[in-house]
C-alpha cells in the first residue's frame, strides 16, 4: 500500500495528465484513495497498540502521535472525496496535497532518523517519536504553505485550467 501512495500518488499533481489522461487520474486517484485509506487506518491502529505490547523503546509518545495523524490523514482523504464529488475542485487540490504531505510523513521522519541518529549518536528508540513528529510538522507546514501560496477563489476551477494550459504550452 506505501508503494501504490509513494509511487503514485506524485501522478495526480502533473497537469499534463490531469489535462490529457482525465480517465487514468480519476481511476489512479480511486485507487490512491483507497490505499491511504487503509495505510491510514492500519499505522494508527498499529501505531496505537504495538506500544502497549511489551515491544520496548515505543511508549506513550508514539502512541498518541499515530492516534493523532491517522484519524487526521482519514478525515483529509474524506473532505477530498467528498469535495470532488460535489465538483469543489479547488478545495479537494487543498485535501488531497494535505492527505499527501501527511502520507509523505512517514518517510521525511525515515530521512530525518538516518540524519539525526548519527549526528546525535541518539538511537533509533529515543529518536523515532520526535523525528516523527518533526516529520509531520515539516510536511503540513511545507502542504499548507504550498496551498497558500496557490489558492484560488472560488471552486478554484477555471482557475487552474488555466494554469495547466499556461503549463503545457
Amino acid at each position: 500500500m506505501g508503494f501504490v501512495i509513494l509511487v503514485f500518488g506524485p501522478f495526480q499533481f502533473i497537469p499534463w495528465i490531469r489535462n490529457r489522461w482525465i480517465k487514468f487520474h480519476r481511476w489512479n486517484g480511486r485507487v490512491w484513495l483507497l490505499c491511504g485509506a487503509v495505510t491510514a487506518f492500519t499505522g494508527a491502529f498499529i501505531g496505537v497498540v504495538w506500544p502497549f505490547t511489551g515491544h520496548q523503546g515505543f511508549g506513550l509518545l508514539q502512541a498518541t502521535i499515530n492516534a493523532i495523524i491517522g484519524p487526521y490523514t482519514l478525515f483529509c482523504l474524506y473532505k477530498a472525496y467528498s469535495c470532488i464529488r460535489a465538483r469543489n475542485i479547488g478545495a479537494h487540490r487543498e485535501w488531497m496535497i494535505r492527505s499527501f504531505a501527511l502520507m509523505l510523513g512517514v518517510a521525511t521522519q525515515r530521512v530525518l532518523m538516518l540524519v539525526l541518529i548519527p549526528l546525535t549518536g541518539l538511537g533509533a528508540e529515543v529518536m523515532f517519536a520526535s523525528c516523527m513528529v518533526l516529520g509531520m510538522l515539516i510536511n503540513i507546514s511545507v502542504g499548507e504553505l504550498w496551498i497558500k501560496l496557490t489558492r484560488t477563489p472560488g471552486t478554484g476551477n477555471r482557475h487552474w485550467k488555466e494554469l495547466d494550459r499556461k503549463i503545457a504550452l
